[in-house]
């Protein structure tokens, strides 16, 4: 079962991906998108996440298809609230 939600863009839209993208590629994951849309894969110590996301206005709104059952949907969003940081 897919899980969405939605983190708030404080910073330029091609800032706050990059950051996104440098912190998944950082820790072995894989990144392919624009300012629009896109994918990603990443690891975790209980295994494999993998999503996609979709740039609005000010926000992004992330969806995750594929994750470990027991990492939560809050661990996710905090740590990509991180990588924005």
């Amino acid at each position: 079962m897919a899980i969405t939600f939605m983190l708030p863009l404080a910073d330029d839209k091609e800032v706050a991906l990059e950051h996104i993208k440098t912190g998944i590629i950082e820790s072995g994951g894989s990144f392919e998108g624009d300012l629009n849309d896109g994918i990603f894969a990443g690891k975790t110590p209980l295994g494999m996440i993998k999503g996609s996301y979709l740039i609005n206005a000010n926000e992004i709104e992330v969806t995750i298809n594929k994750k470990p059952m027991i990492l939560s949907k809050t661990a996710i969003k905090s740590a990509m609230e991180e990588y924005m940081a």
